[in-house]
């Protein structure tokens, strides 16, 4: 399959970063405060954008099934 290129169409605003509301949720969250989420791909995002902003997070999977993430650093 082949592809057209196109000249003329206007870029869109770029849309904000997926990882936003967990970047907004770290900053707000201070050194041994911890959150909750029902599944392990929101604990992994949690820590993986803790990563890229120099935060140091640990998750733990919950009796219940869910998720804990702490912020330890």
């Amino acid at each position: 399959m082949g592809f057209k290129i196109e000249k003329g169409v206007p870029m869109t605003a770029p849309s904000r970063d997926r990882s936003g509301k967990w970047k907004d949720l770290l900053g707000k969250m201070d050194v041994g405060d911890s959150v909750l989420v029902d599944e392990q791909s929101q604990a992994t995002s949690i820590r993986n954008t803790a990563k890229r902003m120099g935060l140091l997070v640990r998750c733990q999977q919950q009796d219940d099934g869910s998720f804990r993430a702490w912020r330890i650093e």
